[in-house]
């Protein structure tokens, strides 16, 4: 007989800590969280292109290996108030208005980490702008977003707006979000029989379904 009390206490804490994490990371300004297990990571390095290959090499790396849970954390990148100063405004466009939101995402995972410290857990932030995990690519392969046509990442409720991502290591035992990794390609349904975005890209970047010049591609 093998008492299982321990056990469900553990899995209770693990939830606890989870459900808590979570709430507080909305409550500063995230809007989707996703929680990746090393297991998940290692699957998705296994599908990856030779492209992100050395990504993967680096989250695997034994500089993470002690803290394997990564976080990823997106911030939607748009509303009404930053629409009307864009167009109101001369010299404030998209752009300008899109680093606004990189500022509330990285404060955001600096308020998160903190959060994880305070219980004792290590964490470690990656740069200020920057990422190891390829983002577009681990949000498809999880079927949390679908590409479009122009190669940007659409999630349902936020569109291609959700694209302020960060991203954090840490040994806590967050319980990993519930989602499979996938092997297929997950485009945009609405793509299928449209290429607006190709024939009216104003200097030509996407070359061809799902392939975008970035020295031509305006942010």
């Amino acid at each position: 007989f093998i008492n299982s009390s321990p056990m469900k206490r553990r899995v209770a804490v693990v939830q606890g800590l989870t459900r808590d994490f979570l709430a507080y990371a909305e409550s500063k300004g995230i809007q989707k969280t996703v929680i990746l297990s090393q297991i998940q990571v290692q699957q998705l390095a296994k599908l990856a292109p030779e492209t992100y290959r050395k990504n993967f090499e680096q989250a695997c790396s034994d500089d993470y290996r002690d803290i394997p849970v990564i976080v990823l954390m997106g911030v939607f990148g748009y509303d009404d108030l930053f629409a009307t100063v864009r167009n109101q405004r001369e010299g404030i466009g998209l752009t300008g208005s899109h680093q606004n939101y990189w500022r509330i995402a990285e404060e955001a995972v600096k308020n998160t980490s903190q959060f994880l410290e305070d219980r004792g857990f290590r964490v470690k932030p990656h740069g200020e702008f920057t990422m190891i995990l390829p983002v577009k690519y681990v949000l498809n392969r999880l079927d949390v977003g679908k590409y479009g046509k122009n190669s940007i990442i659409y999630i349902d409720g936020y569109g291609s707006y959700l694209n302020n991502w960060v991203e954090l290591f840490t040994n806590a035992p967050l319980e990993p979000t519930d989602i499979q990794v996938t092997e297929d390609f997950q485009g945009l349904a609405q793509c299928v029989k449209c290429e607006a975005c190709i024939s009216t890209c104003p200097t030509s970047a996407i070359l061809e379904p799902y392939k975008v010049d970035q020295n031509k591609c305006i942010t």
